[in-house]
């Protein structure tokens, strides 16, 4: 199998999408800086304590986890290059436990993407995805449907599941 490269449509979206949610966590970032400002010289570090952990603490998770929406997804011969911001992933195709249709903790019936959900190949942040939006302690990544062909790409990982599942029940027999 060639490789094959999916790509969001509007780079310029994507740097938007990046930048924006630097700004955002920027933001929460100093809010919680000045909010446990504040309440330290109130004495009331209680407040304090829970400002800052949840805003300043939190900010850089809340970053990446906005910047990891808009993945670009390459299709290999041995499975999925993943390319997030800061670096590439290869999945294995048989490391993929299913595909399936994003819902924010199983609320919505629209399909705005798909969530890949694998076995290994991810980092433990990933498995924030799989809870958020496939409900499994299993790492996941959004494929959002904004992605270049995107009903190809999750027809060519649905069909590359199958004929993996195949493969290992032919195995299964054979032994």
């Amino acid at each position: 199998m060639d490789s094959h490269k999916f790509t969001y449509t509007h780079k310029i979206w994507k740097i938007m999408s990046d930048f924006v949610s630097l700004a955002i966590s920027l933001v929460l970032f100093y809010f919680g800086l000045v909010a446990f400002q504040t309440y330290i010289s109130d004495n009331d570090f209680f407040f304090a304590l829970i400002y800052f952990v949840g805003f300043s603490i939190w900010s850089p998770f809340i970053f990446l986890a906005m910047t990891f929406w808009y993945a670009d997804v390459e299709i290999k011969t041995e499975g999925l290059l993943v390319h997030f911001i800061f670096k590439s992933l290869l999945i294995e195709w048989e490391d993929i436990s299913l595909i399936k249709p994003a819902q924010f903790f199983g609320i919505g019936s629209k399909s705005w993407g798909s969530i890949v959900v694998v076995k290994k190949g991810l980092t433990q942040f990933h498995r924030i995805y799989g809870i958020v939006y496939a409900l499994t302690q299993n790492p996941a990544f959004l494929i959002v449907s904004s992605i270049r062909d995107y009903e190809e790409l999750i027809s060519i990982i649905k069909n590359n599941i199958k004929k993996t599942k195949e493969k290992t029940k032919k195995k299964t027999k054979e032994k």
